[in-house]
């Protein structure tokens, strides 16, 4: 089964410090929940930043994170790891723990590992710079992570620069050498990160990072492009109108026309609509600016689902 979780205001917010509004952050957060996300990343914890948000995941964001089944989480970097206080964190509505590391800084992670577990976290390792590291480099520290009892492992291709054969290889290998659920990190530098999750996915990845609009540093998998791509083909059920609230009312001023542009791509690919249809649309919905892109996002939560 495969989960989407969404990083926008983690990995969002090193591009879109706007992101760090706690009030904003919240109605993203709802967006996510309604559109049928089941896990968050709402942040980075770090207690040398003094605004209370996602960028400091400081108790008075955490405690009054909307309520929800959905399964919320946040990163934790080794420089920040000192003065964690796992039990106090666990009082919160965050249930999981992202550790990223290097091949050379893994060793460092295990005594904050298992007071995460003895908190009752589940705890994801992410391999990050995966393109940096040969094959036995990530499962020497995959194996060793493995005998501290995380939860998950994750690949990051955090400089963007990984093929899909690649991903798939890397994928395909950790899968069949772990009992635990494999995630997949994509970056889009090479403009691959949909192909890159899709080969993850066909490898067996259980786990896809997205982001709205591909909010992040080096530019994610945009959660609106995998979302429409996999839901038109019934792999995937998630409501794309809450998102594209999301993006009107809290990024789209702030970030740029653009994000509405990369919305529009999406749907009118997803929905293989050509030239005339595109016309058509634009002047029957021309009484608002959103008008046209609702109506888009309208004819894809409304259009069949055909699995391949």
């Amino acid at each position: 089964m495969l989960t989407l979780l969404d990083v926008t205001l983690r990995d969002g917010i090193l591009v879109a410090p706007y992101l760090n509004d706690k009030v904003r952050a919240y109605s993203i957060i709802n967006c996510l929940l309604e559109s049928g996300i089941e896990c968050i990343e709402i942040g980075d914890w770090d207690d040398k930043v003094k605004e209370s948000g996602p960028s400091s995941c400081d108790m008075s964001y955490l405690e009054n994170l909307p309520p929800s089944s959905a399964t919320y989480c946040m990163m934790i970097h080794p420089q920040n790891m000192g003065n964690v206080n796992f039990e106090q964190l666990a009082s919160t509505p965050v249930n999981l723990i992202r550790f990223p590391c290097l091949p050379t800084t893994v060793q460092n992670l295990e005594p904050y590992i298992y007071k995460a577990k003895e908190a009752g976290f589940k705890v994801s390792l992410n391999i990050t710079r995966a393109s940096d590291h040969t094959l036995t480099q990530m499962m020497t520290t995959g194996k060793l992570a493995e005998s501290w009892n995380v939860d998950w492992l994750y690949l990051a291709d955090s400089n963007g620069s990984m093929m899909p054969d690649e991903v798939y290889e890397v994928i395909d290998y950790f899968r069949k050498n772990f009992s635990v659920p494999i995630g997949f990190h994509a970056h889009n530098g090479l403009s691959f990160a949909l192909a890159n999750a899709l080969q993850a996915i066909k490898a067996g990845a259980s786990f896809i990072d997205t982001s709205i609009c591909g909010l992040g540093r080096g530019q994610n998998l945009s959660l609106e492009l995998i979302g429409m791509f996999l839901g038109i083909k019934g792999e995937l059920d998630l409501k794309i109108m809450p998102i594209f609230e999301a993006i009107w009312q809290e990024i789209y001023l702030l970030e740029g026309g653009y994000t509405l542009t990369m919305l529009e791509n999406a749907s009118t690919a997803v929905l293989n609509y050509n030239l005339d249809k595109i016309s058509e649309l634009k002047s029957q919905n021309s009484s608002t600016s959103s008008a046209y892109l609702k109506k888009l996002v309208q004819d894809f939560d409304e259009a069949p689902r055909v699995r391949a």
